[in-house]
């Protein structure tokens, strides 16, 4: 992406920054000159990682952490300009057919997931609105309006876990939910909502589901680098309740 000189300076925070995407977001950041703070329980592991980004400690499931890391932000640059929920908890996952899956597991996940995006928000809400100013950016997914076309997954490694469109579809719709309340303070939340993003996938996977894609392919993780520093510039400031699908084209068909 070209460079964005409005986000030069900006206090950015990302959530799961230490992640597959997250990661890359949080480099793209900090090439566009933003101060750049990843929340991760393990900050320890990246502090001489030499890269120009601050680590501080966060588990998202945590309220009480994710008080702490504001305040630690806070303290450092007294505002947050962009706040990016990218984070995905490790937490038992729930795996299996629909009809023998595990339904604590199911609940546990979905509500560690919801209440971890619900408090980092309202968190970054806070700050943002004494400046009367602000970006809030959600990681959604295709599987958060669409269901999966389960016939890519036969003979995969991969499954579709029931939780997870519970989890995307809520984050969406809280996103729009958030987006309205929000604008009267002149903060904007959208989200990002991805395709498949390659990741170690087998090649049959990737065939099948590349076969089900207008661009017949998945996603590279910096491919969602772009979007989500477009939702975070001055460029989108008349964008707010949106969903991006990057997809390569599969809301088209």
């Amino acid at each position: 992406m070209s460079s964005n000189s409005s986000l030069k300076n900006k206090v950015v925070c990302i959530t799961g920054g230490t992640g597959l995407i997250g990661s890359r977001l949080a480099d793209g950041f900090a090439k566009e000159g933003a101060v750049v703070f990843v929340g991760t329980r393990f900050p320890e592991k990246y502090q001489k990682s030499g890269r120009k980004i601050k680590f501080a400690k966060l588990d998202v499931t945590d309220a009480k952490s994710i008080r702490q890391f504001v305040a630690s932000v806070i303290r450092s640059q007294k505002k947050i300009d962009v706040w990016v929920n990218s984070a995905w908890p490790k937490i038992e996952k729930s795996t299996g057919r629909l009809e023998t899956v595990n339904s604590d597991v199911v609940a546990q996940e979905t509500l560690h997931h919801l209440i971890g995006y619900y408090h980092c928000c309202v968190e970054a809400l806070k700050c943002m609105k004494k400046t009367k100013k602000g970006v809030i950016i959600n990681l959604g997914s295709i599987y958060g309006d669409l269901s999966p076309d389960f016939r890519i997954y036969k003979k995969t490694e991969i499954s579709s876990p029931p939780s997870y469109p519970l989890i995307k579809g809520g984050l969406h719709t809280f996103t729009k939910y958030l987006a309205c309340y929000a604008a009267s303070f002149n903060i904007r939340v959208n989200a990002v909502c991805p395709g498949g993003v390659l990741n170690k996938h087998s090649r049959r996977f990737q065939k099948q589901y590349g076969n089900r894609i207008p661009l017949g392919r998945m996603a590279h993780p910096d491919e969602i680098v772009g979007p989500v520093l477009f939702l975070a510039s001055d460029s989108a400031s008349y964008v707010t309740g949106h969903l991006l699908h990057v997809d390569g084209g599969l809301h088209a068909w």
